[in-house]
């Protein structure tokens, strides 16, 4: 069994195409998978602990991905990847998860936007400007290389200023910083929230234009006004049947379902459009093992937990 890395991950610099190849593969196995709902196991002060597990029978993967929310640590949120073979259900390896949950988060929104975007679409709106909406803009690098956008952030202490500093030599994109919620969501094409906790209500619907589309990265902020848009799209119906307003959508259906073109996606550029994408283990899982595989160059270290070879007694 190999023991992987933040460092080691990151020393394989992965491309943001590579990444969303890797997405897109994921969502379009889905229905191979296994993919029970998360277990959350809340505690008070907003901490966590969320177990989830999938199996990919069409990789011969399955694993379990843990993640933690401690108030107070940096990062707050933290996670480890156990991956699995099928073929013999031995422990391949354990990974650190936070490079890999940014990776892909990343790589699904940047997919939510090329599929449910309107047309000819030039601004961005962002709230919550941590390790998620850098993850995102690196991956709109690469997915939006040939459009020039401008980017709204919400300000928040010096974040949006340090932001802006962060990515001003993309001469593709052009910042500007909001003071309100209101200011940053009207005249946006895209809204992403990448706000890791809220108990309050992050907008009106009045302020989203025609054809706007939002993508509530942490599914939450959204329920007074998510039940006013034409289109819902989540990534998974089990994982998002909780929600609020889940039987008052006008019409909604699985991220899946239009990738693999059996469902409708945007029809015309007034369309008001959510893409609720909670995060879900197959993606953490295929991921997982694909860097697994390029580890193979790697000295990762082995652990032999030496299980027993025959029945044994106690």
């Amino acid at each position: 069994m190999k023991l992987i890395t933040h460092e080691q991950i990151m020393s394989l610099n992965i491309s943001q195409k590579q990444g969303y190849e890797w997405i897109k593969e994921s969502f379009l196995t889905k229905k191979d998978c296994q993919l029970p709902p998360k277990i959350s196991m809340v505690e008070e002060g907003h901490v966590f602990y969320n177990v989830m597990p999938s199996l990919n029978h069409n990789h011969k993967i399955g694993g379990i991905k843990m993640v933690t929310r401690l108030p107070g640590r940096n990062p707050s949120l933290n996670s480890e990847i156990f991956l699995y073979n099928m073929e013999d259900a031995k422990l391949k390896a354990i990974l650190d998860g936070n490079y890999i949950t940014a990776f892909r988060t990343a790589a699904v929104a940047a997919l939510a936007i090329d599929t449910f975007a309107k047309k000819d679409f030039n601004t961005i709106a962002i709230m919550g400007l941590g390790v998620t909406a850098s993850a995102i803009m690196n991956m709109l690098s690469y997915t939006l290389k040939d459009k020039n956008i401008n980017i709204k952030l919400l300000k928040y202490k010096d974040q949006a200023e340090s932001f802006v500093k962060k990515y001003e030599k993309n001469e593709q994109f052009s910042f500007e910083i909001c003071d309100t919620h209101e200011e940053l969501i009207v005249d946006s094409d895209v809204v992403i929230s990448t706000v890791t906790y809220t108990d309050e209500y992050l907008s009106e619907f009045k302020w989203f234009k025609k054809g706007a589309l939002l993508l509530p990265v942490h599914v939450m902020g959204f329920g007074n006004v998510d039940y006013l848009f034409d289109k819902v799209y989540l990534d998974d119906y089990n994982h998002l049947k909780h929600l609020e307003n889940i039987d008052r959508y006008k019409y909604s259906c699985e991220f899946y379902d239009v990738l693999s073109k059996q469902a409708k996606g945007r029809e015309n550029d007034d369309e008001r459009i959510i893409s609720y994408n909670i995060g879900l283990s197959i993606h953490d899982i295929l991921f997982a093992n694909k860097i697994y595989e390029l580890c193979e160059t790697l000295s990762c270290e082995e652990i032999e937990l030496k299980e027993p070879k025959e029945k044994y007694w106690i």
